[in-house]
């Protein structure tokens, strides 16, 4: 009703405020088709923005699933991840470049990386360390894995392997071990590309650590690490 009122004001204007209530649009010549032209022309209008506004919110949730992939893709050049990535930092080690990008995804901040060796981009991962061993955390670890994987899955279909390993968690403190893996999820050539999505409970000579990681490789590539 009050989008309504505020048509009425923008039709009439000043005309409307002088008149109020005595206002009447035929005395004045305002027939009625002209008004209905107005009328509909002004809510077809209304109709639009309101379209827009919902093309705006699905666009905004779509985002979210299609930006926790890389927009990069194994084979491209330096330049042209560049041109997608504006904010990278470099590295160098041997022959080879790596940029780098800081990125957060479903809350888990972390980082991507983009190793290209004679211009050529072989490597893409993207990885997440958390130190603080607590129940809190690994559940974090897992929901966005879960996410990540149902993501992947939407765009490069069903995984062609899915572990699941252990998807508790189990405080080294109280019962001691020396890690496992919780989940992971592997495509084997999608095209072109081997893409893993992993969350692993890491443990060693007392050392632990929460890992989600995304790596992309060429589809020749032996391994998934």
């Amino acid at each position: 009703m009050a989008i309504y009122i505020k048509f009425y004001k923008y039709l009439f204007g000043k005309i409307y405020a002088q008149n109020g209530e005595n206002f009447n649009p035929i005395a004045i010549g305002f027939n009625h088709s002209q008004y209905m032209y107005i009328f509909f022309t002004f809510d077809l209008k209304l109709q639009k923005m309101k379209c827009f506004k919902v093309f705006l919110i699905l666009f905004f949730f779509t985002s979210l699933y299609s930006f926790s992939q890389s927009k990069a893709t194994i084979g491209m050049s330096m330049e042209e991840v560049r041109a997608l990535y504006l904010n990278t930092q470099s590295s160098y080690y041997e022959n080879t470049t790596t940029l780098s990008l800081n990125d957060t995804l479903y809350s888990l901040p972390g980082e991507w990386g983009f190793r290209f060796e004679n211009n050529k981009l072989n490597w893409i991962h993207f990885d997440k360390y958390i130190n603080e061993i607590e129940k809190p955390n690994f559940d974090k670890c897992l929901k966005v894995t879960k996410k990540l994987i149902n993501d992947y899955t939407k765009t490069f279909g069903k995984p062609d392997t899915t572990i699941i390993g252990d998807t508790t968690f189990i405080d080294p403190i109280v019962k001691h071990h020396w890690g496992y893996n919780v989940i992971e999820a592997r495509w084997n050539n999608y095209k072109g590309m081997k893409i893993k999505v992993e969350f692993t409970f890491f443990g060693g000579k007392g050392e632990y650590h929460f890992i989600v990681i995304i790596n992309y490789f060429d589809k020749t590539y032996p391994y998934f690490d």
